[in-house]
């Protein structure tokens, strides 16, 4: 049982440096192998008490770190304390209809570097639009966390810089996306058509790259 008291549902599980952490709701929790005792024994610990995810696909794996979509916002997580990586779109992200968050999903393509948020906005009740966040001259977890688009210098000017995350907005409606390794080795992000279809109109039932 993992903090089964606390009111919140189990959404996600992932293994993370010999590790196992359980995403609830509004909260993360980690147990590992003690070398006694069966995996029902196991000690299970709090790592955060506001981190969580409402759907079952709100946790992206990239390479040695993962991304937790939040209804305060996307958190990147690489053993520590999970760290916001979305309060420069955070007006955007408010617009999520999180009624319907369980239906939200999250995939990362560690070919291009992007990280891919698809959710309902407005009164949607499915994903009918997608957040992405290309983070292609970002090298490890930790420039992600420090390289936010926009920096404030000692003189109080706004600077941009290319070394940064950079986010962008997309007017695609899928009701999911996956990395599919091809059959010459290459790996594509293949997205789930959702409502209303590419091009408008009814749903297509396609998927697309």
């Amino acid at each position: 049982n993992v903090a089964e008291n606390n009111g919140q549902a189990i959404r996600a599980a992932f293994k993370l440096r010999e590790r196992l952490y359980f995403v609830k709701e509004h909260s993360l929790h980690v147990t590992q192998d003690d070398g006694t005792n069966e995996p029902s024994l196991w000690s299970i610990s709090e790592v955060s008490r506001r981190v969580g995810t409402p759907s079952v696909r709100g946790v992206g794996f990239g390479e040695d770190w993962v991304v937790i979509a939040h209804c305060t916002g996307l958190y990147i997580f690489a053993g520590g304390e999970p760290v916001k990586i979305s309060q420069e779109i955070q007006p955007t992200w408010n617009q999520i209809n999180w009624q319907y968050a369980q239906t939200l999903w999250v995939t990362v393509d560690t070919r291009e570097r992007r990280i891919y948020i698809g959710a309902p906005f407005g009164s949607a009740t499915t994903p009918n639009r997608v957040l992405m966040l290309d983070y292609r001259d970002l090298d490890s977890a930790s420039d992600m966390e420090s390289r936010p688009p926009v920096n404030i210098t000692l003189t109080g000017r706004k600077t941009a810089t290319d070394n940064s995350r950079k986010w962008s907005p997309w007017s695609i409606a899928a009701n999911c996306c996956a990395l599919i390794e091809r059959a010459n080795g290459t790996a594509i992000a293949a997205f789930g058509g959702g409502l209303p279809g590419v091009g408008g109109g009814g749903a297509t039932g396609k998927i697309y790259q």
